[in-house]
């Protein structure tokens, strides 16, 4: 008896604990080098969870990603990186040559549009190494009704 209580209570964690993990964030790879982003048009969804997978491919120059999004939402890296603010304001993610670093974050429902990002380092910017986050409303809420409840 005790045994299958103990069995059901850990079913019971094992089952709930997937249920409030949500789904794996999608991962973004975005390849940084001579000059430009790629790619240089990314698709989101208000709270959606994504990674982007920052991979400085330039075996001359670092890079960053700096974007008004980062500014409104918390980010969670990883790997070698370096974080500041740009003299405009932006959050950026700064990687060096040949470095990797993973930016997850939950796409914040500020508003929906183009959010550009840049590359603040030197020139980069007027240079071309520029993109943009095309940010998608959240998916609608689906409601579901029972037959013969429609207009009523």
């Amino acid at each position: 008896m005790v045994r299958r209580m103990l069995l059901a209570l850990l079913v019971i964690g094992w089952v709930t604990a997937g249920v409030a993990a949500g789904p794996a964030p999608r991962v973004i790879r975005v390849s940084l080098t001579s000059f430009k982003f790629e790619p240089s048009l990314i698709q989101l969804r208000q709270g959606e969870r994504v990674v982007l997978e920052l991979v400085n491919e330039d075996t001359q120059r670092p890079h960053n990603i700096a974007s008004e999004l980062f500014n409104h939402t918390e980010l969670v890296v990883r790997g070698e990186f370096r974080q500041g603010t740009t003299a405009d304001g932006r959050r950026f993610v700064f990687v060096d040559v040949g470095k990797r670093a993973e930016v997850e974050f939950t796409v914040p429902r500020v508003a929906a549009g183009q959010v550009s990002f840049i590359c603040s380092v030197g020139q980069h910017a007027a240079q071309g190494m520029t993109g943009a986050f095309v940010v998608r409303p959240a998916p609608a809420a689906v409601s579901f009704r029972r037959a013969g409840q429609v207009g009523e």
